[in-house]
C-alpha cells in the first residue's frame, strides 16, 4: 500500500501551494505538498473512508461515490477547498497576475470533486479494484457495481489551471493509485 494520510489526520495548515508552472504535458499546474512534524509528501496522498459506489462511466473514466454517511470526510474536503481558495485570493497577484478578483470569483472557478455528498474521481480505465479479503487479486474498475463499498487513496498533485471560453477554471489535479473493496 502507498504511504498516505488518513483523512482524519489531514490538516489544511500543513498544505503548501507553489506557483503555477508548465508541466511536461503543457499544462499549468500549481503543485501542492504536505509537511507536518512527522513526514513530508511531495503531493497530498489521502486515504478515504469507505464509500458507496454510485456508478463508473467507462467513456469518461469518472467514478461517482456516495459519501453522505461520511460527514467528517465531506467537511475535510470542503474546508480544503476553502483553504485553497483563501490562499489563491490572498496571493492572487502572484498566482494570476491579478488584484481585482473577488473571493467568490476564485471559488466559483473551481471544478470541485465533491458536490453535495457525491465524490467524483477520475480513474484510469486500466485500474484494478483490489479485494481486501482476497489479497492483491482484483477486477478491472469497469466491473465495479452500484452499491459496492470501496476505499481508495487519492493523490492530489496540485491545482490545474484550465483556460477556456469562460475564462480560467481550476481543478484539483488528482489520480487514484489504489482502490479496493472494503
Amino acid at each position: 500500500m502507498i504511504l498516505s494520510i488518513p483523512y482524519q489526520r489531514f490538516e489544511n495548515n500543513n498544505v503548501q501551494l507553489q506557483q503555477f508552472t508548465q508541466s511536461k504535458y503543457n499544462r499549468n499546474i500549481a503543485p501542492l505538498s504536505y509537511h507536518d512534524d512527522m513526514i513530508d509528501f511531495k503531493d497530498i496522498t489521502l486515504l478515504t473512508p469507505p464509500m458507496k459506489v454510485m456508478y463508473y462511466n467507462t467513456k469518461t473514466s469518472m467514478l461517482r461515490l456516495d459519501v453522505s454517511d461520511q460527514i467528517g470526510f465531506q467537511l475535510k474536503i470542503y474546508t480544503f477547498y476553502e483553504y485553497l481558495t483563501n490562499l489563491l485570493f490572498m496571493y492572487q497577484s502572484a498566482f494570476f497576475n491579478e488584484t481585482e478578483l473577488s473571493y467568490d470569483m476564485i471559488r466559483q472557478s473551481f471544478y470541485t470533486i465533491l458536490v453535495k455528498s457525491i465524490l467524483s474521481l477520475y480513474i484510469h480505465p486500466g485500474s484494478i479494484i483490489r479485494n481486501s479479503e482476497k489479497g492483491i487479486d482484483g477486477v478491472p474498475i469497469s466491473e465495479v457495481q452500484p452499491g459496492d463499498t470501496v476505499r481508495c487513496i487519492i493523490r492530489i498533485q496540485g491545482i490545474s489551471q484550465l483556460v477556456g471560453k469562460d475564462g480560467i477554471r481550476l481543478r484539483l489535479h488528482h489520480s487514484v493509485p489504489t482502490i479496493w473493496k472494503s
